[in-house]
C-alpha cells in the first residue's frame, strides 16, 4: 500500500511545481490520430499502456492481500484509472490553462485509493481527531 501511495504521491509532487500546463503525453497525441500510424507504432503504444497497467496492477494486487478493499474492485481497471486520471488531467489543465489541475486530480486519486483500502473505523477516528 505504501509503495502505491508513494508512487502516486511522487507524480503529484512532480506536477505540483508546474507553472504552465504540461504539454501532455506523446502517446495520447498519437492515439488521437491513430489511423495515421502503422501497426508497429500502434503496438508500441499498446505495449506501453499495458506495461503501466501491469506495474500498477501488481502493486494494487499486493495491497489487496494486506488491506482488503472496502468495496469490490477490478484491479486491472483500477490500474487503468491512474492513466485515465493523469491523461484527463493533462487535457483539462491545457483546456483551462491551469497547470495545478494535474496535481489536484492525482491527489483525488490518491485519496480514493486511501479510502478504498482503509479501515472504516480508523478513518472515522482520524476524522474526529
Amino acid at each position: 500500500m505504501q509503495q502505491l501511495l508513494i508512487f502516486i504521491g511522487l507524480f503529484e509532487e512532480m506536477f505540483e511545481g508546474l507553472t504552465e500546463p504540461y504539454p501532455g503525453c506523446l502517446f495520447a497525441s498519437y492515439i488521437y490520430e491513430l489511423q495515421q500510424f502503422d501497426s508497429a507504432t500502434k503496438k508500441m503504444i499498446a505495449d506501453s499502456f499495458t506495461r503501466w497497467r501491469t506495474l500498477l496492477k501488481e502493486k494494487i494486487d499486493a495491497a489487496v492481500k494486506q488491506y482488503p478493499p472496502r468495496i469490490a474492485v477490478d484491479t486491472a481497471s483500477l490500474a487503468d484509472a491512474f492513466t485515465v486520471v493523469l491523461e484527463g488531467a493533462f487535457i483539462t489543465a491545457k483546456a483551462v490553462d491551469e497547470p495545478k489541475v494535474i496535481a489536484k486530480q492525482l491527489h483525488h486519486f490518491k485519496n480514493y485509493i486511501e479510502l478504498l483500502f482503509s479501515d472504516p473505523a480508523a478513518t472515522a477516528r482520524k476524522a474526529r481527531a
